[in-house]
């Protein structure tokens, strides 16, 4: 389970180093060796990490059981799959994003490097840090009414 917020700078050749604890359950997911990992756009402009196999898993439960007869389907599994990236961990523990991600969906400028790693329980998002604390601060103050939506409904939010 990846849990934890950390803060990173990307370097000038667009890495990250990859915090231990997340490194070490990434691990664990590749059965004791370097995983390949996915890298995709997530929601809410983060970007999403995932180890192939769990990658696997969240297209079964949350895309291929969706109709493809519906546009909208079609639509997330063209964003999603379109911008997925094979990415790995290098030796030093850095995590490489691609330049389309950083300059495109991230939208990092040159001077602001920071980034926020996060673990969300099944996978690891990538956050601008500016983003990552405005998203935070507003789901902070809705915490307690998202949980109680999410109990009323059986596990979606509406």
């Amino acid at each position: 389970m990846y849990l934890g917020t950390f803060g990173r700078e990307v370097d000038g050749k667009g890495r990250i180093i990859v915090p231990a604890k997340l490194k070490e359950t990434l691990e664990e997911s590749g059965g004791g060796r370097r995983s390949e990992l996915i890298l995709t756009v997530g929601f809410e402009r983060c970007l999403s990490l995932f180890p192939k196999r769990q990658w696997a898993d969240f297209v079964k439960r949350e895309i291929d059981s969706r109709s493809s007869l519906s546009r909208d389907t079609r639509a997330l599994k063209r964003i999603l799959a379109g911008n997925a990236q094979s990415v790995e961990i290098d030796r030093q523990g850095r995590l490489l994003i691609p330049k389309t991600f950083l300059d495109g969906h991230l939208q990092l400028s040159p001077r602001a490097r920071r980034v926020v790693v996060v673990g969300t329980m099944d996978h690891i998002e990538i956050w601008r840090e500016d983003s990552w604390s405005a998203f935070s601060k507003d789901m902070r103050q809705d915490f307690d009414e998202i949980a109680e939506k999410i109990s009323r409904s059986g596990g979606a939010v509406a």
